[in-house]
């Protein structure tokens, strides 16, 4: 959840919720209200009045229902949402209302007090249900037995008998009011809790954050989130998701030291630690996240589950629940961009700076594709074979005026993250179809163009007749596109009927990173793709050892078997040249050659390309140090 949503979550469990009230008394309470805050005052200076006075009155009553009209004016100032607890004031105004009025309508006044009273002590139960109508309530009760004593009768019925039918009322307005208060309880337990885990959802993990602060002196948030969730359900279903995800939730439960454990989304779960340091609180995030491992081996999953964890500490880090949220958030983010072994970050105040950086990149992301800030750049792809250049990859670069120069992948994340991917990808799609149009028209029509897709963008609706038409508008035939997507893509829903289209128009597949995600030989089948990109690790491997070159060349036949290309990534040496070549590779792509160059640049180098030959010279002269040990031991692959 983002921060503005952390912000309103925390806003909204602030405001106290009223009791529900029945819509058909709705309007006559708050017109009450107005009324009451009227009277109120003008009773209060009748009272006072008479009390002064030297009027034979029992004071004593006057003064107890002075005290609490002025209790129920404070109470209802300081919390306004329960004003309508005025409401119960009405049957002291008409207690003295009737010992003014001393005559004959004295008795009519008692007696509506009376038949009104008996209903009223109900309602407030019905309305209001809570303890403080039960105070009024009786307050009112013993107010009337102050000012009328046993001669003084109503319907025929002496005043004993009345305080036994008060008492009873009472006694059945207290019950009402238990059964009124457990059906709100269940309701709020509904509100706040998940239903498939029976944890607290989000809302009523604020709720108890918010208490915390007032009842613990120090406690630690923990914020986790299963890594690849997403990725990880496509692949099992829903049906064993949810299972994993109870099972995770009835674990947490037994977390040492823990209280308030929740679920606010799919695959996000938080709690509150007593644990004494950071270094207990690692250690046993280390073990409950070893215990979970073991559903891996149930569901016999491809990956073990893993979490990344964000810790902040009240109250040393953050005072309030805003801060508390918004700090374990950018922990968790931390921790999901770091290394394995830092997955349970705690926040540090370095962190706010980085978050302000990706707010920065963020809200600036769209404008520098329209003022020219973000550009698109050409890497381009060389044949072994031919020796030529065969097409060229648009890489997008960003200069930011206040930050400087904003790597691909730093943005590019931001961009997925936020949905700006689309836009991006709108942009380098245009950029690169002009720019593989104007190749085409200086004569070097059998360069292509290779564009990354990602995920949102393929899943967007009328995706493919975007790209056809565009392609058409800029009179690039199909077959010179290289569409380049990863292998999560293919763990999407609908991506499969997404692919098989771009295939049926005639654009080009090209699988990138393989062997770096959730890899399946069976996706290469499954596709059908033209080309795929062996990633710069395997490149790397090379140099590393036998068994490292075995398995390129694993890849290498087995891309050729399906009629696929390759084009190796990462190619930065005359060493790497050798190898691939002996391996079988057909197209590199790396700095060896050429970086990724502006759109004009990148035209030239291709008309001036002249393929390199030093290897065989270094080969020849032995000045490439190591070359000939690793060649000799390509005989033996």
């Amino acid at each position: 959840m983002n921060q503005t949503l952390w912000i309103k979550a925390i806003a909204d469990a602030e405001i106290e919720e009223e009791s529900i009230i029945p819509s058909m008394f709705s309007l006559r309470l708050h017109i009450s209200q107005v009324i009451l805050y009227v009277t109120a005052i003008v009773l209060g200076i009748i009272q006072v009045f008479l009390i002064l006075s030297e009027l034979p009155i029992n004071i004593v009553p006057l003064v107890a229902i002075l005290i609490i009209n002025v209790a129920a004016l404070v109470f209802s100032y300081v919390k306004p949402q329960k004003s309508r607890l005025l409401f119960y004031i009405l049957p002291f105004y008409l207690i003295v209302a009737a010992k003014i009025l001393e005559f004959d309508l004295l008795r009519l006044y008692g007696e509506i007090f009376m038949a009104y009273y008996f209903i009223l002590i109900l309602l407030n139960y019905i309305l209001c249900s809570s303890r403080v109508a039960l105070f009024y309530s009786v307050a009112a009760a013993v107010s009337l037995f102050f000012f009328f004593d046993g001669s003084f009768r109503i319907f025929g019925i002496y005043w004993s008998a009345y305080a036994v039918l008060i008492a009873c009322e009472i006694v059945i307005g207290y019950f009402v009011a238990c059964k009124y208060e457990a059906k709100v309880k269940s309701v709020e337990n509904l509100q706040n809790t998940d239903n498939l885990t029976n944890l607290l959802n989000h809302n009523g993990f604020i709720k108890e954050l918010k208490k915390a602060t007032y009842t613990e002196k120090q406690f630690y948030v923990v914020l986790m989130d299963i890594d690849k969730f997403d990725e990880l359900g496509d692949s099992i279903g829903s049906a064993k998701s949810e299972e994993i995800l109870r099972i995770i939730a009835t674990e947490l439960t037994t977390f040492p030291e823990s209280f308030a454990h929740s679920r606010f989304n799919t695959d996000k779960f938080a709690f509150l630690s007593h644990a004494r340091n950071a270094l207990i609180l690692t250690a046993q995030l280390d073990k409950f996240e070893k215990e979970i491992k073991n559903i891996s081996d149930k569901y016999a999953l491809d990956n073990s589950i893993s979490f990344s964890s964000g810790i902040v500490y009240y109250p040393d880090q953050a005072v309030d629940i805003s801060q508390l949220m918004n700090f374990a958030e950018i922990a968790l983010e931390k921790s999901k961009t770091s290394k394995a072994e830092e997955r349970n970050t705690f926040f540090i105040r370095e962190y706010l700076e980085d978050r302000k950086r990706v707010y920065t990149i963020q809200k600036d992301l769209l404008s520098a594709c329209r003022n020219g800030e973000l550009q698109v750049f050409y890497q381009p792809k060389v044949s072994l074979v031919d020796k030529v250049v065969t097409g060229m990859e648009a890489l997008s670069r960003w200069t930011h005026p206040s930050i400087g120069y904003v790597s691909p992948k730093e943005f590019v994340e931001i961009a997925e993250k936020s949905g700006h991917i689309i836009t991006l990808g709108e942009f380098v799609m245009e950029s690169a179809l002009y720019h593989i149009r104007h190749i085409h028209d200086l004569g070097l029509n059998d360069v292509s163009i290779s564009i990354n897709v990602s995920p949102l963008q393929l899943l967007q609706n009328g995706f493919c007749e975007n790209v056809y038409s565009q392609a058409r508008n800029f009179g690039v035939e199909p077959s010179k596109i290289y569409l380049e997507i990863t292998e999560g893509t293919m763990l999407k829903k609908d991506a499969s009927a997404v692919l098989k289209r771009l295939k049926n128009m005639g654009f080009n597949l090209s699988l990138d990173d393989f062997g770096t995600g959730y890899s399946s030989l069976n996706y290469l089948h499954k596709y059908s793709f033209d080309e795929l990109k062996i990633d710069k690790s395997f490149t790397d491997g090379l140099m590393r050892g036998r068994n490292e070159r075995r398995l390129f060349q694993f890849l290498i036949l087995l891309a050729k078997e399906l009629g696929m290309k390759t084009v190796t990534e990462g190619v930065e040496d005359d060493i790497q040249i050798k190898l691939l070549q002996r391996l079988g590779a057909e197209e590199i792509q790396g700095w060896y050659y050429s970086k990724a160059l502006p759109s004009f640049d990148c035209i030239e180098y291709i008309r001036n390309f002249r393929f390199d030959e030093d290897y065989e010279n270094a080969q020849a002269t032995g000045q490439s140090t190591g070359s000939f040990t690793v060649i000799s031991e390509m005989k033996n692959v």
